[in-house]
């Protein structure tokens, strides 16, 4: 190997180092928010199924309220990668500022509308045939939760500042803050003890707003420490067009995907109980693949927005190019473990062996796909860095609505059996190759025109 090629392989690897720096800790953050779910289903169903019932749906509509708040995540992202790596810490400063204000502005007055609007919701996403009880208990959970949406959209607006300028260890720390909150309230509000009224679910949903508040306390107290950044509130002025602007296509993309995985999901219920039970399955398993893949993505935007905040534009495009290759690596490495275990990983959750059998075939596939998903990931938000966020909306939208749901419509009736499932599922391959592509086309022919310093 020459000088030339050595110093770009240790080039490479050095760059590969910084995001798993910044990746791994959102890896574990990640991963115990997922387990915090468990928690609060833990304690929650000693009281009864109905009270699980109810948590699931008030859980839903906190994740509704969640994406509601993409537009500050996104743009405390971005903005805060670019103006941090220009060096301009009083730019970054005033950024986060206008974000949080802009949290606040937009919490307060949806935490009183979705008070007044909680019941009817529930009705709506409960439907008929969810008992009395479960739909009481969701609002209790629900109403009890969103007193702290005011904090958790601000953690929104301070988590994403603290990824953007790549210091993530305090993101870790504090969720892993957060968690071990929750889990000690749970119990302690939802039985009443040492002396405390029992409140049931709605002291799962209290514990879950103080944890939030909390965890809120703990990012701002850290942010001048860690970021060499002062947390201060700035009134919208200068960068709150820019949060809307970057903001509101990742709002749509967020909506967009979750109607059109409706239809994909009500296809694959048509091929029978087995099919959407396996899929179900196959889903969860999978999900906890998503986290490194995703965290690299954030690690991704982060260094190349920097860059591009620094005015390097031709090191940004490199940088880019180099973490696609390390996520196709990641995601190579995961999509072999779930397609080697296939046939292990889905038996916690079915002893029937049809459903076994459904299960292994779509880990399998979403095995094949996931390098590619990785690569997509990384790619998409390599643009989103900067400062282009309708390309990625329009790249995801038009490959889930062409692959999953027109073509399973058309599909849906022509098929049947065992291979109803399998067939719909390899969609889902297909949608994941098609964006990759797609990303890969429009990185290499455009990024240098889409890559802009918006700060």
């Amino acid at each position: 190997m020459d000088d030339n090629k050595q110093a770009v392989w240790q080039g490479e690897i050095q760059l590969w180092r910084k995001l798993l720096k910044i990746a791994v800790p959102l890896m574990a953050a990640d991963s115990i928010n997922s387990i915090l779910w468990l928690t609060d289903t833990y304690f929650v169903g000693r009281l009864g199924d109905y009270a699980v019932e109810g948590i699931g749906i008030g859980g839903y509509l906190t994740w509704l309220a969640y994406t509601l708040a993409s537009p500050l995540y996104v743009g405390s992202l971005v903005l805060t990668a670019q103006a941090y790596g220009s060096g301009d810490k009083k730019k970054a400063e005033r950024i986060i500022g206008e974000g949080v204000t802009l949290a606040l502005l937009l919490a307060v007055p949806l935490l009183l509308v979705l008070k007044v609007l909680t019941p009817p919701l529930v009705g709506l996403i409960a439907g008929p045939r969810v008992s009395v009880s479960a739909k009481v208990a969701a609002v209790s959970y629900f109403n009890a939760r969103i007193v702290g949406l005011p904090f958790l959209y601000t953690a929104i607006v301070l988590d994403s500042a603290y990824r953007g300028a790549g210091i993530t260890r305090p993101v870790f720390h504090g969720t892993l803050l957060f968690s071990v909150v929750n889990a000690v309230l749970d119990p302690i509000l939802i039985y009443g003890l040492f002396g405390l009224p029992r409140m049931g679910v709605s002291g799962a949903g209290l514990a879950s707003a103080i944890s939030v508040t909390i965890y809120t306390i703990y990012l701002l107290l850290l942010l001048k420490k860690s970021t060499g950044i002062a947390p201060k509130l700035y009134l919208p002025r200068a960068y709150a067009g820019r949060y809307i602007k970057l903001g509101a296509p990742a709002l749509a993309e967020r909506i967009g995907t979750v109607i059109g995985f409706l239809p994909y999901t009500g296809a694959i219920a048509r091929c029978g109980d087995r099919a959407l039970a396996a899929h179900t399955i196959g889903l969860r398993i999978e999900s906890l693949a998503f986290l490194p893949l995703f965290s690299l993505g954030e690690a991704t935007a982060s260094i190349v927005g920097q860059k591009i905040g620094a005015g390097k534009i031709e090191e940004a495009g490199k940088a880019a190019s180099s973490s696609a290759r390390l996520a196709l690596i990641v995601g190579s490495i995961i999509g072999v473990f779930l397609a080697a275990a296939s046939t292990v990983l889905p038996r916690p959750f079915t002893r029937d062996p049809a459903t076994l059998r459904l299960a292994s075939i779509y880990l399998a596939l979403a095995g094949a796909s996931e390098p590619l998903l990785a690569g997509s990931v990384a790619l998409l938000m390599s643009i989103r860095a900067g400062g282009e966020t309708r390309v990625p909306m329009i790249v995801t939208l038009s490959t889930i609505y062409t692959f999953r749901v027109a073509l399973a419509i058309l599909l849906i009736g022509r098929i049947c059996g065992f291979y109803c499932p399998i067939t719909l599922w390899s969609l889902m391959v297909m949608e994941v190759s098609s964006r990759f592509l797609l990303s890969l086309l429009l990185f290499k022919i455009k990024f240098y025109r889409y890559a802009k310093k918006i700060v």
